[in-house]
């Protein structure tokens, strides 16, 4: 999702790069200050509920993101200028909550995925586990993406014809001048404004689906991790031990 945001922010909504950095703290905020604390209480009482319910809050906050209008004001900060480091009232609107709830979202789901995952696994293939957890962690939001930006480059080319009739959207030369969350330099005002309107269209397409594969995720979690057999786990390894043979009974005489 972060990747798209970007591009939405930027190459359409026109915000600077140091506004983008500001806008995106709120969200930062809550990983960095209480992951710690719901990673205590998955090892206390599971990891089942917080697995479940953190993934289904990144959608709603994902969900608000697809209600973005393409009329929203951006937002260019300077550090010269300290004025321009206050935002505009439309990201207060429009991309804050959005950023807010993700980001509650992931305080509650991050830590206890680790403990889900360390638990999961004996002892002696920790080392392993970590090493598929991160390895499933960066190939796959890149997969994902790929394959959202598919939908993306669709859904934007078919509005952009619907709003600007006039263009040929299935020519290479027009695919290159106009891109997809992007502004296109250069051009009538009619056709910069037809880019706006076709990119918001696909950015909500994307944080639809995106949404959905979190409350996707949300409900497979809720039913596939049982706390109680990562308890047992556990406890298996705590009293485990070398096996060491009976002594045998002491004979009279």
């Amino acid at each position: 999702m972060g990747q798209f945001m970007a591009l939405y922010l930027i190459g359409t909504l026109r915000y600077n790069e140091l506004a983008f950095g500001l806008a995106g703290i709120p969200g930062t905020l809550f990983l960095a200050f209480f992951s710690s604390r719901f990673g205590t209480l998955a090892a206390k009482h599971g990891p089942r509920i917080y697995m479940t319910v953190g993934p289904a809050v990144m959608g709603l906050g994902i969900l608000w993101f697809a209600r973005i209008p393409s009329s929203t004001q951006g937002w260019s900060a300077h550090l010269s200028d300290a004025s321009s480091l206050v935002p505009p009232r439309d990201y207060l609107v429009d991309v804050l909550p959005a950023i807010v709830v993700f980001g509650i979202g992931l305080m509650i789901m991050v830590a206890p995925l680790t403990t889900a995952l360390m638990r999961s696994v004996p002892v002696s293939h920790s080392g392993v586990g970590s090493a598929v957890n991160n390895a499933i962690s960066r190939v796959g939001p890149q997969l994902a993406g790929a394959l959202l930006f598919v939908a993306i480059s669709s859904t934007f080319y078919s509005a952009l014809a619907s709003e600007a009739p006039q263009l040929d959207v299935s020519t290479q030369e027009l695919r290159q001048q106009i891109a997809p969350l992007n502004q296109p330099e250069d051009a009538e005002p009619a056709i910069v404004r037809a880019a706006r309107v076709a990119s918001t269209r696909s950015f909500h397409v994307a944080m639809f689906v995106t949404s959905l594969l979190c409350f996707v995720g949300a409900a497979v979690n809720g039913f596939g991790i049982r706390n109680e057999e990562l308890h047992d786990h556990s406890a298996e390894e705590e009293t485990s031990g070398p096996v060491l043979p009976p002594v045998p009974a002491e004979t009279p005489g």
